[in-house]
């Protein structure tokens, strides 16, 4: 097998409402802003556009993700605390059922680590799963960025063909990939200014290694693709924008949230030794 082998992976997540956040009045006024720009603050305006008093209360506004509330519900007080979003550690335990079995597997432990730390020059976004893992640390220079990955999928079991949802037990082999990234992107903050709401593009240089080793069930005619270094390119494009407005100002128990994520990342990736084999062993 020679030349460039490209494995392209994208995902486009595009909401039916994008329609109605591009048409909606006030988009033309939430703006763009560098990153090292901050962000207005909004001030309520009456209906004639004069601004309220600074000692008057706020315009209400739905709450976003981290804000703080109060209410009270069935006469007892909430408080909910504000919660700092660019300091997050979860944990995700749980599994996946199949119905019907994929051969003759009808189930999946799932399991994993998330931790996000965001700093004044630097963040970084993990994905802990011990035997896949997906890491990222960026170091911020006003909007250009140094960007850092490791990925890896090292499963330590074998793994089959399903066909016609039948195992193919003689196809059994343990294979896995292993990834470094390095390169720069682009980072702009955007409307409304919250942890998650940018613009970012990325063009990164990868270097890693795939291997495939054969087991007890693998069959004698199975033909496994040599292991080799994997060398290639990685370009991401993410924009990602949340809205959160009062469609009814007079019915201020109603509102509406836009929500527009997209991204875009082509992965080119090329087997070193592929290449000059004749035949896989």
């Amino acid at each position: 097998m020679g030349g460039w082998t490209a494995g392209t992976g994208g995902t486009l997540i595009l909401s039916l409402i994008l329609a109605g956040t591009l048409l909606y009045p006030g988009w033309p006024k939430q703006g763009i802003a560098l990153a090292e720009q901050k962000a207005e603050m909004s001030v309520p305006v009456d209906k004639t556009g004069v601004a309220a008093a600074s000692g008057q209360a706020a315009e209400y506004h739905t709450p976003l993700a981290g804000e703080s509330f109060h209410t009270v519900f069935m006469g007892k007080t909430v408080d909910i605390p504000a919660r700092n979003r660019g300091h997050v550690n979860a944990l995700l335990l749980g599994g996946v059922f199949y119905t019907p079995k994929q051969g003759e597997t009808s189930g999946s432990p799932l399991g994993a680590i998330y931790l996000k730390r965001m700093w004044e020059k630097s963040r970084t976004r993990n994905v802990i799963c011990f035997f896949v893992n997906d890491l990222e640390y960026d170091r911020s220079f006003g909007n250009l960025e140094l960007v850092t990955r490791f990925e890896n999928n090292t499963l330590p079991v074998g793994q089959k063909e399903v066909v016609n949802n039948q195992e193919i037990k003689s196809s059994d082999a343990v294979w896995g990939t292993v990834l470094g990234s390095l390169g720069t992107g682009l980072r702009y903050k955007v409307a409304p200014f919250q942890v998650d709401n940018d613009l970012r593009l990325q063009l990164l240089g990868k270097v890693g290694y795939f291997y495939a080793k054969r087991t007890n069930d693998t069959g004698p005619n199975l033909v496994l693709p040599p292991s080799t270094m994997l060398y290639g390119t990685r370009i991401f494009l993410l924009n990602a924008l949340a809205i959160a407005k009062d469609f009814l100002p007079k019915e201020r128990h109603f509102a509406t949230h836009f929500i527009f994520s997209s991204s875009f990342l082509p992965v080119f990736l090329h087997p070193f030794s592929w290449a000059s084999s004749s035949s896989f062993s």
